[in-house]
């Protein structure tokens, strides 16, 4: 299962996350829409997250997470795979920009507590509010902005770091 925890790490990391990223950052590309960044963005990470959790899960079974037996690879591990499922959560219950200005309505798919909780939703919000860049902004939604982005930095360091970890491990303790 070693092997397949990998695998599926590596996919995760190296090819779909960094694509994800890829499409957030080009988001201000000329031909760029909002709908089409926003779900390349949230469909890599999504699958990314996915096959994140079911690896960890695999990881959890299959060799433990006991503290006597912890390492830098397992500690790392945790974190990475706690933080995804928060980074998950967080985009699940992200605040929605301001409304328009001179709206008097909150955008359609707002709901009374302003969280979005569809997928879908999350979609057609990114489509409804192209330019969110120029649009104003609540207080709630630069610090989920800011939090997100500076989390994933973060992941995408502690899954480079853990991946070489991982690979030590695996050629050390499995030859």
């Amino acid at each position: 299962w070693i092997i397949v925890h990998g695998v599926m790490m590596a996919i995760a990391w190296l090819v779909f996350v960094p694509l994800g990223i890829t499409a957030a950052v080009l988001k201000r590309a000329p031909r760029c829409t909002s709908m089409s960044w926003f779900a390349f963005h949230y469909r890599a990470q999504m699958f990314a997250s996915l096959l994140t959790i079911a690896a960890g899960i695999i990881a959890i079974v299959s060799y433990g997470a006991s503290a006597g037996d912890a390492n830098v690879h397992t500690i790392i591990g945790l974190i990475v795979f706690a933080a995804v499922i928060a980074q998950v959560l967080g985009g699940v219950v992200r605040p929605h920009v301001a409304p328009h200005p001179g709206a008097d309505e909150p955008p359609p798919d707002s709901q009374t507590d302003g969280v979005a909780r569809d997928p879908a939703v999350l979609i057609e919000d990114a489509q409804e509010t192209k330019n969110t860049d120029r649009m104003p902004k609540t207080r709630a939604r630069i610090v989920w902005e800011v939090s997100h982005k500076n989390v994933g930095r973060l992941l995408m360091v502690l899954a480079i770091i853990n991946m070489s970890t991982g690979t030590f491990y695996a050629l050390t303790k499995y030859r």
